[in-house]
């Protein structure tokens, strides 16, 4: 392990940033030392899961982006507005539309600092999200990775989901003896009437075709 911090850092070095409009965006920009010859590259932008700062994960995002680093490519891990080490936003967006403006000032910093003029996304969980909703904003945009994005049922699915179950006689069986212990036993359960959802989602996806399309 240490040896492999030790190539790592004779391969790049990291710097922190305070930028945006309003200064309020905190983020590491991970420097490959011998960029020169790799101008033409672009810088992959590596996104907040959720509310989980900008280490990400199990610090995924620490890993990724220096190993990014080391092969000749500028990375940067920040925080959105809000989010770890950076403040909120002054401005009035919406919740869907502040991320967006937060990547695209993150842009224009790298950009403006580092000359490069092409970037990749890389997002899990609402960070895919914010990645998808900012490369259809953002021509400069030219690559994406989503992890945990979006993800819609297909017939395969519900023929692995639902098809055990209607097959197994053993789970016919066990309903039936349910059914008739609950219709002769004369007692009532307190939830009876309560139907339980299998479970939550906090987030609500696009249509189907309109992901398609885009």
């Amino acid at each position: 392990c240490q040896s492999r911090k030790a190539r790592l850092g004779s391969c790049m070095r990291e710097k922190v940033h305070r930028f945006g409009k309003h200064r309020n965006l905190t983020g590491i920009i991970s420097e490959p030392v011998d960029h020169a010859r790799n101008g033409p590259l672009p810088a992959v932008i590596i996104l907040n899961a959720g509310l989980i700062h900008h280490v990400g994960p199990f610090r995924v995002n620490v890993v990724l982006a220096r190993t990014i680093a080391s092969i000749g490519c500028f990375a940067c891990r920040f925080d959105l507005s809000g989010i770890g080490d950076s403040g909120p936003s002054l401005d009035n967006h919406s919740y869907w539309e502040q991320p967006v403006s937060d990547i695209r000032e993150t842009m224009d910093f790298i950009a403006a600092r580092h000359g490069v003029r092409e970037f990749i996304l890389v997002g899990a969980c609402s960070g895919a999200d914010n990645a998808h909703r900012t490369a259809l904003a953002d021509e400069r945009v030219i690559g994406a990775v989503f992890l945990d994005g979006y993800c819609f049922p297909t017939f395969q699915y519900y023929l692995r989901r639902y098809g055990p179950p209607i097959l197994s006689i053993r789970k016919w069986r066990d309903l039936l003896l349910r059914f008739i212990a609950r219709r002769f036993s004369g007692r009532r359960e307190g939830n009876a009437g309560i139907i339980l959802p299998e479970g939550i989602d906090y987030t609500e996806f696009p249509p189907r075709n309109k992901v398609r399309r885009e």
